[in-house]
């Protein structure tokens, strides 16, 4: 017997309320146990102090094994550990702001699920998972401050000085880059670039680093990774830049030229503006040696914040799989990884230096384009495209070939 076409749609309304409260009343579940027995062995039984132990013994093993040395683990252990300090209950002893602390790294520099944390640890699945948020929000309160302070005029100076000692690109106070990364879409949320990626949920980090591969400023956003043109636009980065918040050093002279701006530079996804660089297109610099040299200068000295990508990912190898969380503790691990990725800078430790060169990323970056993004963005102002012919005339006057810096603090 056929239902009519309404019954038809109450029936399958009625049965997906039904899935909707059986899957409800799972999660809701009564414990069976307040902590399991495996998770309450003796101290002198307990894996980590065994493991802590040996580690210690191994200054080179304790790197490999959380990607930091001793000095600097003690050093975060010292700044976070009023944060990471519970109180001591009758119930059950709290777990010790070591451990803590050492089960982060461990998430982070290998991208361990929590059921395996849960193992290696002896703590639970849910406790690991708490621990981890807990600390990466103690590390960003902390270190976020230390790590990614806000920067001055006389801040942006040094790094301009940086840029044309080590890169041969005058006036350039930070280059820009994104990195995508992706978080597993939680099942309540919907989200306008989800379908794209099948289910999954991208976040976009923006970032802007120094000449030696520091970052000096951070953004995490749900932009839609499809149009890398608006990531700009709607960053705190971008507005930023374009409502003149940011302390941009004043005009100065570039080999006795007239004054020149302090400038950004990105990648041809970004606008033109007259403190932010971006590349000649391909078309322009067809038998034009002046915009080929300067293409040569420009993506030379961006490519440094690639490479900072890539020496965070490597160390921080979380960031490699689909984060199993939140949006909101996604962006909370990203953000603590980048802190992390300047706070280890102070000992080059575990180098993780990349194969590109530089002909390779120029490709890259021509691969990138996908035609012509910057139409993305309208045309830049005449004021903007004198500035960036200005950068060209004086880097063919003035500056010699650049050739790749051999320098020990530099990524």
């Amino acid at each position: 017997m056929d239902l009519p076409l309404d019954d038809l749609e109450d029936l399958y309304d009625l049965y997906s309320m039904y899935r909707r409260v059986q899957r409800t009343k799972m999660k809701k579940r009564k414990r069976t146990k307040w902590v399991n027995e495996m998770n309450q062995l003796p101290i002198q039984q307990d894996a980590f102090s065994c493991l802590m132990s040996s580690l210690k013994a191994n200054s080179d093993k304790f790197v490999d094994y959380c990607h930091m040395s001793p000095h600097l683990f003690q050093t975060l252990l010292t700044c976070v550990r009023e944060d990471l300090t519970k109180e001591t209950s009758n119930f059950r002893r709290p777990i010790d702001p070591e451990l803590r602390l050492m089960l982060t790294l461990r998430h982070l520099s290998t991208g361990a699920s929590f059921q395996s944390l849960h193992f290696e640890f002896r703590v639970g699945e849910s406790t690991a998972r708490m621990t981890v948020y807990d600390v990466c929000e103690a590390i960003w309160k902390k270190l976020g401050p230390k790590e990614l302070p806000p920067q001055t005029r006389e801040s942006l100076s040094h790094v301009a000085q940086d840029f044309f000692s080590l890169w041969q690109y005058p006036n350039c106070i930070g280059a820009v880059g994104n990195k995508c990364i992706m978080v597993k879409c939680p099942s309540n949320r919907s989200s306008h670039n989800s379908d794209s990626y099948k289910g999954k949920y991208a976040i976009v980090l923006q970032a802007v680093s120094d000449a030696k591969g520091k970052f000096i400023f951070v953004d995490v956003g749900d932009y839609d990774p499809q149009y890398d043109a608006g990531i700009f636009k709607h960053s705190a980065f971008g507005q930023a830049l374009v409502k003149g918040q940011i302390p941009i050093p004043e005009d100065g002279t570039i080999f006795n030229s007239e004054p020149m701006p302090y400038v950004f530079i990105g990648s041809y996804t970004c606008p033109l503006m007259y403190n932010l660089m971006r590349p000649f297109p391909r078309r322009d610099t067809t038998g034009n040696n002046t915009k080929r040299l300067y293409n040569h200068h420009h993506i030379k000295a961006r490519q440094i914040v690639e490479r900072a990508f890539e020496k965070m990912t490597c160390r921080w190898e979380v960031l490699k799989t689909d984060l199993k969380m939140s949006p909101e503790h996604a962006k909370l691990l990203v953000l603590t990884c980048c802190v992390l990725h300047n706070y280890v800078m102070q000992e080059e430790i575990g180098e993780c230096s990349s194969d590109v060169n530089f002909q390779e990323e120029e490709q890259l970056e021509i691969v990138r384009k996908r035609g012509d993004l910057a139409q993305q963005h309208g045309r830049p102002n005449n004021r903007a495209l004198q500035i960036r012919n200005r950068f060209a005339s004086i880097m063919e006057k003035g500056l010699p070939l650049p050739m790749q810096p051999q320098s020990s603090h530099i990524i």
